[in-house]
């Protein structure tokens, strides 16, 4: 087992050492971003067409303003991060 680490290293070394690792990253750079924004548009149109997914979407997405006049709009906005920050 090292000894096809050890072969697949120097492959490596001697193979991509002379690219021009700038080019190469931003090359590489652009493919990923491309993929990463085509998979989370296929992940979110999945997630719509869940059974209840519509219901998601608008929970997360639309406020709730009864809510936020139960206790006055700065309140709200001043306790937005309290959740996250104080909840054990």
């Amino acid at each position: 087992m090292t000894f096809w680490m050890l072969v697949v290293v120097v492959f490596w070394d001697l193979e991509f050492a002379h690219w021009d690792f700038k080019k190469v990253s931003k090359k590489i750079t652009k493919v990923m971003m491309t993929a990463l924004l085509g998979l989370i548009i296929i992940l979110a149109i999945h997630a719509v067409r869940l059974d209840g997914g519509i219901d998601g979407v608008k929970f997360y997405l639309l406020p709730n303003f009864e809510k936020i006049q139960e206790v006055g709009f700065f309140q709200a906005y001043n306790n937005r991060y309290e959740p996250s920050i104080f909840h054990t």
